[in-house]
């Protein structure tokens, strides 16, 4: 299979949702089939494009949001990284264990890229407590 073929497929998915709202509810309802998979790759696409969406139309489909937390152990690239991490510190106050889910970000923090890096202010704004613990057993 033509992995960036699929990337790209994915990708276009989310721009269909983003440019045409009328699109947006079967796009997502396709993105969450495409998470199904449980393949990497397009799991990761995923998430880069529903952060994208959740900042299109803020306020809707925050109900996938535990979908992407139970797929967090599939992300590895710093581009969809870095999207879990705005997607919860954007959201923290609505997922029930977002302080687990962001120690765990947070616990590589140091090997982490630059693209993920600067998702982390807004983290420490949202869930202060868990980024102080964490970069405090850093020290």
């Amino acid at each position: 299979m033509d992995v960036d073929f699929v990337r790209k497929a994915v990708r276009s998915v989310g721009r269909l949702a983003i440019k045409v709202e009328e699109a947006a509810v079967d796009c997502i309802q396709a993105l969450l089939k495409l998470i199904e998979t449980k393949i990497t790759y397009v799991v990761q696409e995923a998430v880069i494009v529903i952060k994208d969406i959740f900042r299109r139309y803020p306020g809707k489909y925050e109900g996938i949001i535990p979908t992407l937390c139970e797929n967090l152990d599939l992300l590895d690239e710093p581009e969809s990284k870095a999207a879990m991490v705005w997607i919860l510190g954007q959201f923290s106050d609505r997922i029930d264990n977002a302080d687990e889910l962001l120690d765990d970000l947070l616990y590589t923090f140091l090997e982490e890229s630059v693209e993920v890096r600067p998702s982390v202010p807004q983290i420490w704004l949202s869930v202060p407590h868990v980024c102080r613990l964490r970069f405090n057993s850093l020290c």
